[in-house]
């Protein structure tokens, strides 16, 4: 078997939650996965509504390729002792308990395997991530004007939805909050549900942190790899170069 993909398995199921479910749009059921300009890969996967880009930096792609993937691979992934995902050209997955660490061999896999199942490739062109459009143009001039704790974003999603009578998990209810942040950086941030019945705020105090998050998303950059020629080599420069003609 031929390796086209392999990261971290602690990616796998994070990015897949963003992935579509279904959709028409079938280029979208999936997670994308592109070789990264600084090295690694950078994992895609949007529904339409939401998106997500992160960056492995021990993963591997011979070129950008889109892939759907068996339940059984994302349930394995999660466990202990899940180390890599393995994406073959034959239309294997591998949850392995061994890191690839770069390599690009699949010769002893099924010895460290942990689950093995069908991964399909998904031809339609997936949308580019990296437009101005998506992820909000260039650097801005002022940092980031607040940050705040997710397990705070968890907690005010379950008690809007309980006031509702609503249990369950938050992502399965189609319901709105709204976000108002402060005149400064020192004022609290406010979160309003948009349920019908419900007439509450959560307020949530500012985080203070030194250091500036890298807004330029430049690590977000792809660099998609062209297949090589008989004795050609592949250098950063180079296809840097024939994307920018």
């Amino acid at each position: 078997m031929k390796t086209i993909a392999h990261f971290d398995a602690n990616f796998l199921e994070p990015v897949y939650r963003f992935a579509g479910v279904n959709d028409i749009r079938h280029d979208i059921n999936g997670i994308n996965i592109k070789p990264a300009a600084n090295g690694g890969v950078i994992l895609s996967a949007t529904d339409g509504y939401t998106a997500i880009m992160a960056r492995d930096p021990s993963g591997y792609a011979f070129r950008e390729v889109t892939i759907s993937v068996d339940k059984a691979l994302i349930r394995a992934s999660k466990h202990k002792g899940a180390k890599a995902f393995v994406a073959t050209s034959e239309g294997v997955g591998v949850i392995t308990s061994v890191a690839m660490n770069g390599t690009k061999s699949v010769d002893g896999l099924i010895f460290s395997a942990k689950a093995v199942g069908k991964i399909n490739k998904l031809e339609d062109k997936y949308p580019d991530l990296t437009k101005p459009s998506v992820i909000g143009g260039a650097k801005p001039e002022t940092p980031s004007q607040f940050s705040i704790n997710p397990v705070y974003l968890a907690r005010l999603a379950g008690c809007f939805g309980a006031m509702q009578g609503k249990h369950g998990k938050a992502n399965e209810h189609a319901d709105y909050v709204s976000v108002i942040a402060g005149a400064d950086r020192n004022s609290v941030v406010r979160f309003t549900p948009a349920y019908e019945g419900v007439e509450a705020m959560v307020a949530i105090m500012p985080v203070m942190h030194d250091c500036e998050p890298d807004l330029s998303l430049e690590w977000a950059k792809p660099l998609v790899k062209k297949r090589l020629q008989p004795g050609e080599k592949f250098t950063v420069e180079t296809v840097a170069k024939e994307n920018e003609q």
